[in-house]
């Protein structure tokens, strides 16, 4: 009995376990993020005697998911050691008897080829690294969106203004963007600053490079700007807006991206959600966003970055879902779970309260999730978008994978939670069948369609092949 549930945990935990070890020259202690929690479990060169205990052991009765990582040595390098690596996983689970196994969605094995010398192997670490999360309750969802709220906070300090759609009503060259106001004070009026190019062919009313400040009203009655830009800055006492001439044959100076100006001060333990933002420009699209339980730091990156640049910067349509508003597992069923909702909004807090009151619903329960039923909302809902953006997390696997077939655009995946660079190969997957893309901290992956039976993708230090049509981690050798 004893080894028959050792080997279901190593081969099928949650369908995403590692079957086999990864070779890596030295292991790599992970650097978990704010929502993690790490216990260490140092054993004897060898054997599976534990000699030292260190981390966050008091939440292991309450862990949400956990990944336990197996770290051995290549000695002796014939051997496959696999029963002394069941028996660490087991002396460890006898020390902590209050931990659900249920819970624990991946065993990864993790040989260390700098210790094939066993001079060498005495040295290094043997034993288990465990990463969990807390298992989520309607308290610490409330414990997320505060921690939320804190991550944004230094962001709501600040006199920041978004660029707004470009007026037509001026010129017919490009808009620059427009300057944030400055402060209102005793000694200064209030005022936001245009800058338009004016096209001398067109239009004979104002002398070469002047400027015109005016109240807004009377700026929009003049037909000077927009009546988006009137609703913007319909506070602000005075507009001053530039007009510099352009000349017939000169060429459109390009738009500077505002992304690049300003740089979110954010107490965040990585950056995946906003480096990734950066580096790719998506229009025309709806987000669909993970917000079961600690995927908070990702979340608040979301929405600061809407907070920055406004939604024009993004998209105005939103679908959240926390897998089942607290349904019980046993009750879970493939394409109506639920726990999903959306909108478009046309603000910034539309945003934010559509986050909260799906947060406040429910906060996941077992590791799978029901992303693909999520992906279809958002197809019925905003059927005329180009893609979809789906920020997920990499700790939990696809539960209804049966339904990728029935998606109608590409899936492009902003892959959170990512740790020692190792893919749940669940997303691979989603984003080659739906001909989109997969995006981590460090990397964008685009045309994993064209992708051939048999070649392998690099991610990171790990490798992917392509097997009977679908992505599987291969363990060849890798130097860290």
């Amino acid at each position: 009995m004893r080894a028959w549930f050792l080997l279901l945990l190593l081969c099928s935990l949650c369908g995403y376990a590692q079957q086999h070890p990864i070779f890596i020259d030295a292991y790599s202690f992970p650097k978990p993020g704010a929502a993690e929690r790490i216990v260490t479990v140092e054993m004897s060169f060898g054997k599976y005697q534990v000699l030292s205990v260190s981390g966050d052991t008091a939440g292991l009765a309450t862990a949400g998911d956990i990944m336990i990582d197996v770290v051995f040595t290549d000695y002796p390098a014939t051997a496959s050691l696999s029963v002394l690596n069941q028996n660490r996983v087991e002396a460890f689970l006898a020390r902590f008897p209050a931990v659900d196994r249920n819970r624990i969605r991946s065993v990864n094995l993790h040989r260390q080829l700098n210790g094939a010398q066993k001079e060498n192997a005495q040295h290094m670490f043997h034993g288990l690294v465990i990463l969990y999360r807390p298992r989520q309750t309607l308290e610490t969802m409330r414990h997320d969106w505060t921690k939320i709220s804190e991550i944004l906070s230094p962001l709501q300090k600040k006199d920041t203004v978004a660029a707004p759609r470009a007026s037509r009503r001026i010129t017919s060259g490009t808009d620059s963007p427009i300057t944030p106001a400055p402060k209102k004070t005793t000694q200064m009026q209030a005022y936001a600053t245009f800058v338009y190019e004016f096209d001398k062919r067109k239009d004979k009313l104002y002398k070469d490079d002047s400027i015109i400040i005016a109240p807004p009203r009377e700026a929009l009655r003049q037909g000077w700007i927009t009546d988006e830009v009137y609703r913007l800055f319909r506070k602000h006492e005075l507009v001053k807006l530039h007009f510099r001439t352009r000349q017939p044959v000169a060429v459109r100076p390009s738009r500077p991206d505002i992304r690049e100006e300003k740089k979110p001060e954010l107490k965040v333990p990585d950056s995946t959600v906003l480096e990734i933002f950066r580096r790719n420009k998506w229009k025309n699209t709806v987000i669909v966003g993970d917000v079961t339980g600690s995927m908070y730091p990702y979340t608040s990156q979301l929405l600061a970055w809407l907070q920055l640049f406004s939604l024009d910067s993004l998209t105005h349509d939103f679908i959240f879902f926390n897998d089942g508003d607290n349904t019980p597992d046993h009750l879970k069923r493939t394409g109506s779970t639920g726990g999903i909702y959306g909108r478009n909004c046309s603000s910034f807090e539309e945003v934010q309260a559509l986050v909260r009151s799906t947060m406040m619903k429910g906060g996941g329960g077992d590791c799978a999730e029901n992303n693909i039923e999520a992906l279809l909302a958002a197809d019925k809902m905003f059927p005329k978008k180009d893609y979809q953006i789906m920020i997920a997390d990499n700790w939990a696997p696809i539960r209804d994978k049966t339904l990728i077939p029935l998606l109608k655009m590409p899936v492009r995946i902003v892959l959170c939670g990512v740790f020692n660079g190792a893919i749940n190969v669940d997303y691979l997957n989603l984003a080659r069948a739906t001909k989109g893309s997969l995006h981590v901290m460090e990397q964008d992956l685009h045309q994993l369609a064209l992708v051939n039976e048999g070649e392998i993708i690099s991610i990171g230090r790990n490798r992917y092949q392509l097997r009977n049509g679908a992505f599987v981690m291969v363990t060849e050798v890798q130097s860290l």
